[in-house]
């Protein structure tokens, strides 16, 4: 056997874990990590900058459509298969108008939120003030509302999740434009 009928996985610049017990994590891959299949390699279409591919991940609407489209498993683990993947709706980059110090700086709060164990509360407590309220100018009441249909879904026993889940995404319907 040749090294020919070794295929590489081809690198991404963004990682969405495949199992998550907290919340969703999607990361930056700046180091060019490889992964079998615990890790979902993320590609997008139209050359989409991965910082704001980020920013448009960790907010409270995000959370709330990962939550939705997951599945859970007995322990409580969310786990997003492929082909829910295409389901989750984030934030359109584009409606991103961030300049380049306050990118870094939510991508830095995003960063130490998650490398040292804190409660991913505080990075979307940060984010969902600054890119929802901030600049997309969502107002205050959709911004809790999406929060606690976040945290209502995630809190929820794994046996009721999708009940609930199909609950929301009937009565809260969020439009992003």
């Amino acid at each position: 056997m040749g090294t020919d009928s070794i295929k590489p996985c081809p690198l991404s610049g963004i990682l969405l874990l495949y199992r998550n017990n907290l919340y969703p994590k999607l990361v930056l891959n700046r180091c060019g990590a490889i992964s079998t299949d615990t890790i979902h390699r993320m590609k997008f279409r139209g050359g989409i900058d991965p910082g704001l591919a980020i920013i448009a991940h960790y907010n409270s609407i995000a959370f709330a459509f990962t939550e939705l489209c997951g599945r859970s498993y007995r322990g409580g683990v969310l786990e997003i298969l492929p082909k829910e993947v295409g389901n989750i709706h984030v934030l359109n980059t584009g409606l991103l108008n961030i300049n380049p110090e306050l990118k870094r700086n939510v991508i830095s709060v995003i960063d130490g939120v998650v490398r040292n164990g804190r409660n991913i509360d505080e990075a979307l407590d940060y984010i969902d003030a600054e890119i929802l309220v901030g600049i997309l100018r969502f107002d205050e009441d959709t911004r809790r509302a999406c929060r606690r249909i976040w945290k209502d879904i995630e809190s929820k026993a794994p046996r009721q999740r999708h009940k609930i889940g199909s609950d929301y995404n009937d009565q809260h319907k969020i439009y992003l434009d």
